[in-house]
C-alpha cells in the first residue's frame, strides 16, 4: 500500500478530484477491500491447506461467483441463464479440488 501510494504520488498524470471519488459505484470500492481480505485470508490459509488446494478453491469460488453475477445481471452485465453445461464445469473443477484433498 505504501509502495503504491508512493507510485501514485509521483504520477505525473492527473489526480482525481474528491467529488469525482464520491461519485464512483459501491461496488468498485469494494473490490479493494475484498482484495485485501482475499490476500490475509490466502496468507492465513496456505500453511493449513496447501497452494494446489488453495488455488483450486479460489478457482472454484470465482467460477461459481461469475455464474450467479451472469446469471442474475449483476453489475449491469447482460443476463445469461445457468445451464447444464455451466453447472457441470463447475461440478468437474470441484470434484478436482476434492481429488487433490487426499494426501
Amino acid at each position: 500500500t505504501i509502495v503504491l501510494a508512493i507510485l501514485v504520488f509521483f504520477q505525473s498524470a492527473e489526480k482525481p478530484h474528491f467529488a469525482t471519488l464520491i461519485q464512483i459505484p459501491w461496488f468498485l470500492w469494494l473490490g479493494g477491500f475484498l482484495g485485501v481480505y482475499a490476500i490475509s485470508l490466502s496468507i492465513y490459509a496456505v500453511p493449513k491447506l496447501g497452494f494446489l488446494i488453495l488455488t483450486g478453491l479460489v478457482i472454484f469460488g470465482q467460477i461459481a461467483m461469475s455464474i450467479l453475477l451472469d446469471h442474475f445481471g449483476w453489475f449491469g452485465t447482460e443476463k445469461t441463464p445457468i445451464n447444464w453445461q455451466r453447472l457441470l464445469g463447475s461440478m468437474v473443477i470441484f470434484v478436482g479440488v476434492l481429488l487433490t484433498l487426499q494426501r
